[in-house]
């Protein structure tokens, strides 16, 4: 009797079944043992004949794209088939239990994601495969295994002392958005873009027009607070912002405020002369002067241009949480943190025109109407007060309640004409909205915002506001007139709620939705397998330990969010009280043998099991210690916090010994040292920065700037079975054989680059770069690139032999009529450099691209490895670029290549036809979807054409030549890849039989092919169809791979999120991941990489 053998759509676990012959294609209800799903299979000889093979004894497809039979929503009936490859997106519907659900969707700026069809119920063709299991612990081959037996021969490697903390590169997070509380928003003086300033020490210009990030500007910044900005103000004209931010060194020296431009971001000047840290700013009318208020309770008015005080004066007992000119007059108004509101007359010091006590309100806000006739005040009493300029009560607004509580008002502001005002605030959820100045009736409520909303503006007119505020800091643009929603901007990441270890002690896990399920504990959603160092499955509870409450005896009690008490066997101890009073307990849990680990507001510490005392502060935690769990042996323990970051820790060490940050299946672990492991495009996720001084802007070196000395994943994953990494070290130079010196950031530091050329220009322009390195790591090579591409490819690129310490290149540049940025690029041994974008302007009218798309597809493979849609891929994808890319390019040329066409000489030969096409304005796409591998022999990776034999590098296309040749090609370059693990690009088996055998998943590192090609010495965009360890799905339901019909439906218009007419690439990136994961309910997952320097561009106008 035939078997089935599949596994539960829901949890992933095996479920086996016998079942009677068919004669024919026969659905079967199974029931998983585990979670008691039903689902639906398919049994029969056709569904024996797929390539998923369900009846026992056929092993589960590894071919680079697995059929799967999805139910699309369609009118029913008979006419499903006919309408499948006509769904409509995938929509918030309320779906069937989902298989497997996928990690929170990437970031993108509509407002909400595309409204997708419901998700596809259970399949009643064959279901796709899923990767195999992590291999079986204990083999001579783990890490844990090796790491518990290894006898160093020899001394192990000396490390170099660490620099003090506050001598150390900082650490900054780059999700595509902030990565803490977004405290102030406003918008340019041309409506066109929003500046927001986060808690994350970063200023962000974001576009209303394609919701793009487009500038991140870092303020200096020190550890822990410094650098975090504090107040904030936008000058009358919009072309000045005014930042001052928590002082560096605890202000020994200075306590400057930074002005940036508007338009470019830079910095224009630094303002001296404030008292203390500047918790509140405001510009004059006239734009000379600037109220400050002052962490003690100062206010000053500072003249901008020579940071002396005009007016200073003690207005209030505790910090100014605001302070506003009045328009009209010269006069201040100020809220103080002791609810006192006060009017103050720059023409008189010794006494306030008016002091308003608004003890129990709670005041946080206010604003002058243009007349300067009205004050608004706001707070915590969700009411508004309208007092007169003498400070005489006008009326009050009401407030809303919800649940029994009010509305509080964060942030407030008069719209043009002073009747409405627009705020910000909080209930049980980010309010924003408008109110009535004369009835104080809400016309418009915004309830978009997931939890806090701290800023709030209005653009010149008052026809659109922004707010800021929620779990993802995400800030949204709306019309004041109905509250639609304009444009989300919004990073990928949030902050977590929950932490776990693995059972077996070789992964961790974590969860960012902030909510308790029925077990009091936050869910987990995503995990890293620690001897693997690759991402791993959607976490299954049971099969991680969270906080530990008992140990033997030992028992924690929490009493409240101050508290908690020690037992043992049921007889107190002692009541823990956090100090000092308010700092309040967020996590807590028993780590065995070691103590108790207590993450609080200020301070995460270890205590005495026994007597309470302390015994350790573990620094490095930049946010709140949310969650906290050991590992199963109490050797370490893993920690969640509010600001993003999962970090291990070993109990006896004050220091993290291995910090994570992911946002969704891209991934990111570091060390205290700077040595890194990392997804395919994990190293876009982390830089360094380096401070230039108090009075100029800092320095970020994204993680890939160090790759050639820090980039060490065979380090990293001995790294927690060793417990320090001295041990790591030689355990990779004895079984991996990689000889890693010890070092760290600040001996590999990039180098220095500056970069020449004239703002305008005719013809050819001179461009000339010069590059500092130092004695120990001096200059090799200095590149230039223009518009995010390596300018003449290989041939640019200026080598020096013997290295610089100080070298100089020069290039003379012809290029197309229009608006071109230029940059330096220059390589040491250890780190590259960048300069800083100089833009160049040629003269002339500018041209629109052209289109040149090289497309390879390749279904008959010899054998089993045979696909069933890749070649006619190929042709839906070129058909689509086709047909919707017109409007937007000059000319569109294709070469499309498929099967017994797509040999390793078609290919290259394509390669040179797209390398012809293609000049500097141009923009390339090449495609290839088939087969991917890697050869166990040498680790080279490969595309595979359909006439492979077992000799790798001479049938196939090797990745290094790839690279070489697309980096030889000028214009704007996409690489999609659609092939079986084209996100991490690893592969094959050892070749028999002289042929290769289907490719599979590998648990090695990461393909170095998608890596190198997003870095800036290529500059090319790489979409892949698929994560690491995930394979890229067909379905006979669309005729496609799952990401080609993404791809062409986001072509057609479904990406259009802005409805300006226009597909962007961010917006088709978005589009086709969500689709993707939509359609195979979280098994398939596309990954995008692009280059920091190459900005999103037009691809489509259906």
């Amino acid at each position: 009797m035939p078997t089935i053998k599949v596994r539960c759509p829901e949890c992933d676990a095996r479920v086996v079944r016998e079942v009677r012959a068919f004669r024919k294609e026969t659905e079967v209800t199974l029931t998983c043992p585990k979670c008691d799903l039903e689902f639906t299979e398919v049994v029969g000889p056709a569904a024996a004949k797929s390539k998923t093979p369900l009846i026992a004894g056929g092993a589960l497809l590894g071919g680079a794209l697995v059929a799967v039979a999805v139910v699309l929503a369609t009118s029913g009936g008979k006419d499903k088939g006919k309408e499948a490859a006509k769904a409509d997106p995938p929509a918030k519907a309320a779906p069937r239990p989902q298989p497997r659900p996928n990690p929170a969707p990437v970031a993108h700026p509509n407002p909400d994601p595309p409204d997708p069809v419901a998700v596809p119920e259970p399949s009643p063709g064959p279901q796709p495969a899923v990767p195999p299991d992590p291999p079986a612990a204990g083999g001579e081959d783990d890490v844990f295994v090796r790491a518990a037996t290894f006898k160093p021969v020899g001394p192990l490697p000396e490390l170099p002392p660490l620099p003090p903390t506050d001598r150390r590169p900082v650490l900054t997070l780059d999700p595509g958005g902030h990565t803490a509380f977004v405290k102030h928003a406003f918008f340019t003086p041309d409506g066109e873009r929003v500046i927001t300033i986060g808690d994350d020490k970063a200023v962000r210009f974001w576009s209303i027009a394609t919701g793009e990030s487009l500038v991140t500007v870092p303020l200096p910044a020190g550890p822990d607070v410094e650098g975090v900005p504090q107040g904030a103000a936008l000058s009358p004209d919009g072309k000045h912002l005014a930042i001052g931010v928590f002082p560096m060194n605890r202000g020994k020296t200075g306590l400057p405020i930074y002005v940036l431009s508007t338009e470019t971001g830079g910095y224009e000047q630094v303002v001296g002369g404030s008292r203390e840290v500047q918790t509140a700013l405001d510009y004059s009318p006239d734009g000379k002067r600037l109220a400050v208020g002052c962490g003690d309770g100062t206010l000053q008015v500072l003249e901008v241009a020579t940071g002396k005080a005009a007016f200073e004066v003690r207005a209030h007992r505790d910090s100014i949480v605001g302070v506003r000119f009045n328009p009209k007059s010269p006069v201040v108004a100020t809220v103080g943190r002791e609810s006192v509101v006060a009017v103050w007359s720059l023409a008189d010091r010794t006494k306030p025109v008016a002091v308003i006590d608004l003890t129990g309100k709670k005041p946080h806000t206010l604003d002058w109407a243009s007349d300067g006739k009205t004050l608004a005040v706001g707070g915590v009493s969700g009411e508004v007060y309208l007092y007169d300029a003498a400070g005489a009560p006008i009326k009050t607004l009401p407030a809303i309640m919800e649940r029994g509580g009010p509305m509080q008002i964060n942030q407030m502001r008069f719209l043009p004409g002073d009747k409405q005002l627009i705020y910000g605030g909080i209930a049980y959820s980010g309010w924003v909205g408008v109110i009535d100045v004369a009835t104080g009736d809400r016309p418009v409520t915004v309830k978009e915002h997931s939890n806090t909303v701290r800023a709030v503006a209005c653009n010149a007119d008052g026809s659109l506001a922004v707010t800021s505020g929620g779990e993802a800091h995400e800030t949204i643009v709306w019309k004041t007139s109905d509250g639609t929603v304009v444009r989300k901007f919004a990073g990928a990441s949030r902050g977590l709620w929950a932490v776990g270890w693995g059972r077996d002690g070789k992964s961790v896990a974590w969860g960012s939705v902030n909510g308790a399920g029925p077990d009091g504990l936050a869910a987990l959603d995503s995990s890293l397998r620690l001897d693997e160092l690759t991402a791993g499955p959607r976490p299954d509870p049971a099969a991680y330990q969270r906080h530990v409450r008992g140990d033997g005896g030992l028992s924690v009690t929490v009493n409240d969010f101050f508290s908690f008490t020690v037992t043992e066997n049921g007889k107190p101890l002692y009541r823990h009280t956090a100090a000092p009073a308010g700092n309040r307990i967020y996590s807590v849990s028993i780590v065995p043998g070691k103590g108790i680990v207590v993450g609080a507001s200020f301070a995460m510490y270890l205590i005495d099991a026994r007597t309470g005392a302390e015994l350790r502060r573990f620094h490095g935690d930049n946010g709140l210690t949310t969650a906290v769990a050991p590992a199963p042996d109490g050797r370490h323990f893993v920690t969640g916090s509010s600001d993003q970051i999962v970090r291990v820790w070993s109990p006896d060490q004050s220091e993290p010994l291995l910090s994570v940050f992911g946002v969704n299946r891209e991934w990111i672990a570091w060390t205290p040292r700077g040595y890194y492991a990392c997804s395919p495009h994990g190293e876009r996720l982390i830089g360094w920065q380096l401070n230039n001084g108090i009075d100029r802007a800092p320095s970020v070196h994204p993680a890939v700037r160090f790759r050639a000395s820090l980039y060490q994943p065979d380090v990293l994953k001995y790294l927690v079975p060793a417990g320090n990494l001295q041990l790591a070290l030689a355990l990779a130079a004895k079984f991996d054989r990689q000889a890693v010196a010890a070092t760290g950031l600040a001996d590999v530091l990039p180098p220095a680059v500056a970069l020449a050329a004239p703002a305008a220009a005719t013809d050819k322009v001179v461009v000339k770069a010069t590059a500092t390195g130092t004695a120990k790591n001096p200059i090799t090579a200095v590149r230039l690139l223009v518009d995010g591409r390596p300018y003449e490819g290989a041939a640019g690129l200026k080598r020096f032999d013997p290295a610089q310490v100080k070298a100089e290149a020069t290039w003379n540049v012809t290029l197309p009529p229009g608006a071109h940025t230029l940059t330096a690029q220059a390589e040491s041994a250890v780190s590259k450099g960048v300069s800083s974008p100089v833009a160049v302007t040629f003269q002339g009218k500018p041209q629109l691209p052209n289109l040149y798309v090289l497309a390879v597809g390749v279904s008959d493979y010899p054998g089993d490895m045979k696909l069933n849609y890749a070649a006619s891929d190929a042709a839906l994808l070129t058909g689509a670029l086709r047909d919707k890319s017109r409007p937007v390019f000059g000319t569109i040329e294709v070469k499309v290549v498929t099967d017994r066409d797509a040999t390793r000489s078609g290919i290259l030969e394509g390669l040179d036809w797209l390398k012809g096409k293609m000049t500097a304005k141009d923009v390339g796409v090449f495609s290839f979807s088939g087969h991917g591998a890697r050869d166990p022999r040498t680790g080279t990776f490969y595309l595979v054409p359909v006439d492979v034999t077992d000799d790798f590098a001479r049938t196939c296309v090797s990745g290094d030549e790839f690279k070489s040749r697309l980096e030889n090609m000028p214009g704007r370059l996409v690489a999609v890849l659609d092939a079986c693990h084209s996100g991490a690009a690893s592969g094959t088996p050892e070749p028999k039989g002289g042929r290769p055998q289907k490719p599979k998943p590998a648990a090695g590192r990461a393909d170095n092919l998608v890596r190198d090609l997003v870095t800036d010495d290529y500059g090319v965009v790489v979409m892949c169809s698929s994560l690491g360890m995930e394979y890229s799905l067909e379905s006979p339901a669309t005729k496609a791979g799952f990401f080609t019909l993404g791809l062409v439906e986001g072509l057609s218009g479904k990406a259009d999120f802005n409805k300006d007419g226009v597909v962007y690439m961010h917006e088709l990136d978005t589009y086709a991941t969500l689709r993707v994961a939509q359609l195979s309910s979280g098994r398939q997952n596309p990954t995008t990489g692009r280059p920091p320097t190459i900005r999103s561009f037009p691809i489509s106008k259906p």
